[in-house]
């Protein structure tokens, strides 16, 4: 195909420049064990503007007109042969909260290693959150009129392993928007 003068510039545009570098903010450390008793958590300070316009833009407004979506990019160190674990993501979970339990409302999403790695060290995984933050934000489980941080948490959940045997880090937690 060799491109014709003439064919389609019009279309052009209507269309809106879209940023390609996105704007990132990493979470503070808070504490980096995984483990089976308790939510490792990271606060990641999102402005608010920014976490309404995210919301906004997935029901195809934006406060914000640049931003399409918003991601979490988290790294976990997993230890060689580490299988049968799944890393249960929660935003702004309730105080005290350890597990799951009654709490889904605050699950965005989880986290897995299919099969056996033998090796060991860093994972990275980015799970999307636009939707989830509106969800979140229709249920008034996510304060959008208040500055606060984001607060992200992992909990291991597995059957197959011993409570006391998982030795995964969590390595950090950044918010990217695009």
């Amino acid at each position: 195909y060799f491109y014709q003068p003439g064919s389609g510039e019009d279309l052009l545009s209507a269309y809106q420049k879209v940023r390609t570098e996105p704007i990132v903010f990493s979470g503070e450390k808070i504490s980096r064990s995984l483990n089976f008793k308790q939510l490792s958590k990271r606060n990641v300070k999102v402005p608010q503007e920014i976490l309404k316009a995210a919301v906004a833009s997935s029901n195809g407004s934006s406060i914000v007109p640049e931003i399409t979506s918003i991601v979490a990019e988290i790294t976990i160190n997993v230890p060689a042969n580490l299988r049968d674990v799944r890393f249960n993501v929660l935003v702004n979970s309730p105080e005290g909260q350890d597990r799951i339990g009654l709490y889904k409302t605050h699950l965005v999403g989880a986290l897995e290693l299919f099969g056996t790695l033998h090796h060991s060290g860093p994972v990275t995984f980015t799970l999307p959150l636009t939707r989830a933050l509106k969800a979140l934000a229709k249920k008034k489980k996510l304060d959008l009129d208040i500055d606060q941080p984001l607060q992200v948490g992992l909990v291991p959940d597995s059957k197959r392993i011993r409570w006391d045997s998982l030795e995964a880090t969590l390595e950090s937690v950044n918010i990217k928007i695009f």
